[in-house]
């Protein structure tokens, strides 16, 4: 278990000393790299030990990112927006950003259909990022029977809507 910041940046040094591994990992994909990368949420963290807030100053949060020696960074996004609002400092330290992370909601029908359009939005802001990775977890839920059938549901319709998007990769 990581216990400090210090210990999880040990860590990643460790695993940055596999860069002798092939540079061309993905599928199908032998002139685009991807690079070891770490998500937000460890920031978050770290940051609220420190009395700070991830985010608020994003000169601040993504310039102690790029002195940690990680050259990507997988964010999470709630909106367009943030994206928007992000990818400056990413240009200004020379942060990648291969993947990117949202939330969304597909066991309630009733809002299925706005968190896939904030989805396919973000998509959109995303398209000149050069992120080739979408993530998304959906909101936790209490399994059963019924909910198993809903999410049948809405995965389906995520599939038909992203697959009638003809400007996204299969």
């Amino acid at each position: 278990m990581i216990r400090s910041r210090r210990d999880f940046m040990a860590k990643v040094a460790t695993a940055s000393t596999l860069s002798f591994l092939p540079k061309t990992i993905g599928p199908g994909n032998s002139s685009a790299p991807y690079p070891i990368s770490c998500n937000t949420y460890n920031w978050t963290t770290f940051f609220r030990r420190q009395g700070l807030t991830w985010g608020e100053d994003l000169d601040v949060s993504i310039g102690q990112f790029s002195e940690s020696g990680l050259k990507a960074i997988e964010p999470a996004f709630n909106t367009p927006g943030e994206v928007m609002r992000l990818s400056p400092y990413l240009d200004k330290y020379d942060i990648k950003m291969p993947s990117a992370y949202v939330n969304s909601l597909l066991h309630e029908p009733t809002e299925a259909d706005q968190s896939i359009i904030k989805v396919i939005a973000i998509a959109d802001a995303l398209q000149k990022s050069g992120t080739n990775i979408l993530v998304t977890n959906p909101s936790p839920i209490k399994w059963g029977a019924e909910i198993a059938k809903m999410m049948l549901k809405s995965s389906c319709k995520l599939k038909n809507l992203i697959s009638s998007e003809k400007n996204y990769a299969t």
